[in-house]
């Protein structure tokens, strides 16, 4: 008997609920009227802005309002960069850049767009091999005038401790290293100095 009376005092409860979110008094707001827009009283002024504080647009370049001077691309893991200036002159900055970071360049040709430097000694002394690398760019005119693309190959060799000279096999290129190189050219670019690297 004291089941039933709970499952009703339940019930009556829920009915009791149930009718108070529907009251027809909660609607009153649709009926309402708009009211007229809100007026700025006449006494109060909007101040000036003063120039002064105004910030400026800087762009990567330095210039202000000016395009980026480069910027990454990708395809999936494929990165290359995209670089306002025609070819002829982003190779002879790109010779620059790589001289300055410490690179020997072995190879410059302006007609194919190739620039190649030297063999690096890149050895670990906790590895038992001696690896050897270096970079390869190509340079070419982009697809919007003025521009142009810059990719990088990064090519190793290896081989092991006390080995001779002839035992030099193809090593793994770095997709990580090539990354950090195109994006410090590409500060080198923008006007900021190169971050030295070896």
């Amino acid at each position: 008997m004291l089941r039933v009376l709970l499952v009703l005092c339940c019930a009556l409860a829920a009915a009791v609920s149930l009718n108070a979110c529907s009251n027809k008094e909660d609607d009153l707001y649709l009926k309402a009227k708009p009211l007229p827009p809100l007026e700025v009283p006449p006494d109060l002024v909007s101040p000036r802005s003063d120039p002064d504080l105004a910030v400026p647009r800087v762009a990567a370049a330095g210039v202000p309002g000016a395009p980026p001077a480069a910027s990454v691309q990708r395809d999936g893991s494929r990165r290359w960069l995209v670089a306002v200036g025609a070819s002829a002159e982003i190779l002879s900055r790109l010779k620059a850049f790589l001289e300055q970071s410490g690179w020997t360049v072995e190879r410059f040709d302006r007609v194919e767009g190739i620039v190649t430097t030297a063999w690096r000694p890149a050895s670990d002394p906790a590895l038992r091999t001696i690896r050897r690398h270096r970079l390869r760019w190509l340079v070419e005119a982009g697809r919007v005038a003025d521009t142009s693309e810059i990719y990088l190959v990064h090519e190793s060799l290896q081989r092991e401790a006390g080995a001779s000279e002839e035992a030099w096999r193809a090593g793994e290129s770095d997709p990580l290293l090539e990354a950090q190189w195109l994006d410090r050219f590409k500060t080198y670019l923008s006007g900021s100095p190169a971050f030295p690297g070896r």
